[in-house]
């Protein structure tokens, strides 16, 4: 694994990625998607998240760090 991703450019190594990445996505909540994606593909700050979600900034915290460990959890069992 290493040497693909010292091998591969960003592009390639997104393309090996993305798909990998999509079905981890599948696999969450609508809320936890939402929340995800404001944060890590929108750039949102966690306050800005929150607002946007009708939800409190401590609640927004958690809830990424949770559906991070979701994540961390699933590409964790597809290496395996």
């Amino acid at each position: 694994m290493q040497s693909t991703l010292n091998d591969s450019g960003p592009n390639e190594l997104w393309r090996q990625i993305a798909p990998i990445l999509e079905e981890a996505m599948n696999h969450r909540s609508e809320k936890e998607r939402a929340l995800l994606a404001l944060r890590f593909f929108d750039n949102k700050t966690a306050a800005e998240t929150a607002a946007l979600l009708g939800i409190r900034e401590g609640a927004a915290h958690k809830r990424a760090a949770r559906a991070l460990s979701k994540l961390r959890r699933f590409f964790f069992q597809t290496r395996h």
